[in-house]
């Protein structure tokens, strides 16, 4: 017999689940004491009331509401709320929170069979069942932007009405942990609709359902009645998409909205000394990494080009004067405090101008080089005022940058396509270093811009590696190779800064295991 989890409690009756209950135990502990929360109030008490309607600015409009064709932070934002997983990770300290599944068990260390709770209904009325999600899982495994959280998962066999067995290719040590963003959809109404319409008028089993969507103006979310886990409170959200932090911060101080994502850093004081509003903070959540198209016949092709641009990047001085502090500066794809940080590869691409400009010379360009790097507005902190001030500082070692400004959905369409030199995708501090590493689809197998394979290797052995001290050394080589031959421009990991009326009892609450996405519900 395997090992039976339930809740957040565990039986192992084998050794490789005995040690995949201590490894998960150690990870989740260890990673949620990082995620803090810090609450920041202008002379009023934090706690508020549920108001009967929230609502909330965000950056932009999703470009789908089908988790498998929109994965940007505003559209899984939104989906966590329609949508429902097997298991997801929530809070300040990830609390692994079994939803769809009410149980599982590994009746060997690459077997997962999945326990479905009975009687949980999608929006429409009828029952979730393990055709669904098994549905969901080929979506999943179609996907561009998903198929990287399923991509060691070989099948999926519904064995009866409410259970699923899920094979993986080896040991899984972070399936769960990418499970939480398999979010469970309807066959049949998928199917009927097809992906387009259903993206535009989902129906899930999330605590709340679609009422309306006016395209650019407001999203509204309605309370479902008849949520397994019981209606939650406020009773409707609204989603606003304002993409000028000037124009949020105009509508919090108006009472136009409730709350607002990416507070302007300059701005910050004025809400703390503001006795009506309040500020909610998390400090390194939002890494920002610019995705290199190394497969396009570009100057980008040539590894020492890639490290010449992250060697030409002056982060501590783009923190501390852009950012005013309020991030930390990142050299490669994990933070000081996460699984794999390596001290010694994380000098490897340390401002260094001189060996930019040496690099460059090698690599047969003594008089630069010229490339595009696609930008949204709005989607993160002083996102333009950023990449200007790396602009300069590139030029200076020969680099010419044109910065090309596109909405989000068609920036995260052409990467898909490897239609761009430098893109951008945002990723969060997660409750396990694999799901960042899917999340911005550093394996090969995963996009079309990107290979590497020691990379892929080691990405493999990292899921598979079961024991915590071999699984740490297994990251802390992947972040040298990533380093090496780096895939991507690092830069920096932003505070996640919210603005609130102080009034309102909302405060932020992670799921999915990011520290950036948060439930506007109680």
């Amino acid at each position: 017999m395997g090992h039976v989890f339930e809740g957040t409690g565990a039986h192992a009756d084998d050794l490789a689940g005995a040690r995949y209950e201590r490894w998960w135990r150690r990870a989740t502990a260890t990673v949620g004491a990082l995620v803090v929360l810090v609450l920041a109030v202008g002379n009023v008490s934090a706690q508020g009331n549920t108001e009967p309607e929230r609502k909330v600015a965000l950056t932009a409009d999703p470009g789908s509401l089908d988790p498998y064709r929109d994965n940007s932070v505003v559209g899984v934002q939104l989906q966590g709320h329609l949508f429902d997983q097997l298991v997801d990770f929530r809070g300040p300290d990830f609390t692994q929170t079994p939803l769809v599944a009410e149980r599982w068990e590994n009746p060997d260390p690459t077997t997962w069979r999945f326990h479905l709770r009975k009687g949980i209904k999608f929006h429409d009325g009828k029952e979730v069942t393990a055709d669904d999600v098994k549905f969901s899982f080929e979506l999943a495994q179609a996907s561009p932007t998903a198929k990287a959280k399923v991509a060691n998962v070989v099948d999926v066999k519904v064995l009866d009405r409410h259970t699923v067995e899920v094979k993986t290719s080896g040991p899984a040590a972070s399936l769960l942990a990418n499970l939480a963003f398999v979010f469970i959809l309807p066959k049949a109404d998928y199917q009927a609709k097809g992906a387009e319409a259903f993206g535009q008028k989902p129906i899930g089993s999330g605590p709340y359902r679609l009422e309306r969507w006016d395209k650019g103006q407001r999203i509204v979310l309605a309370a479902f009645d008849g949520y397994w886990g019981g209606k939650k409170m406020p009773n409707r959200i609204v989603i606003r998409p304002i993409s000028e932090g000037s124009t949020r911060l105009a509508e919090l101080l108006t009472g136009g909205v409730d709350v607002i994502t990416d507070l302007p850093v300059e701005n910050v004081q004025q809400v703390r000394d503001n006795r009506d509003l309040a500020v909610v903070q998390a400090k390194g959540i939002r890494q920002i990494f610019f995705p290199i198209n190394t497969k396009a016949d570009t100057p980008l092709k040539d590894k020492r080009v890639r490290q010449a641009i992250n060697l030409a990047i002056d982060r501590e001085t783009i923190v501390r004067d852009v950012l005013q502090g309020f991030a930390d500066v990142r050299t490669g794809p994990f933070g000081v405090k996460q699984m794999g940080y390596n001290p010694e590869a994380a000098k490897f691409l340390a401002y260094n101008p001189q060996k930019a400009k040496a690099l460059l010379k090698d690599a047969g360009y003594p008089n630069g080089i010229d490339v595009t790097w696609n930008l949204c507005r709005g989607c993160w902190l002083k996102d333009t005022e950023v990449l200007e001030v790396v602009a300069n500082q590139l030029k200076a070692v020969g680099i010419r940058v044109k910065i090309n400004l596109l909405e989000v959905n068609q920036l995260l369409g052409n990467q898909n396509t490897a239609n761009f030199q430098i893109g951008m995708i945002r990723w969060s501090r997660q409750v396990d270093s694999d799901t960042i590493i899917a999340g911005i689809q550093a394996q090969s197998s995963t996009q079309k811009w990107y290979a590497d394979e020691e990379v892929d290797k080691l990405i493999v052995k990292g899921r598979e590696t079961l024991d915590r001290t071999a699984r740490e050394k297994v990251y802390q080589d992947l972040y040298r190779a990533m380093v090496e031959d780096p895939g991507y421009v690092f830069l920096h990991a932003q505070d996640s800064i919210w603005g609130k009326r102080a009034a309102s009892d909302w405060n932020f609450n992670a799921f999915a295991g990011n520290g950036s996405l948060t439930l506007f519900f109680r």
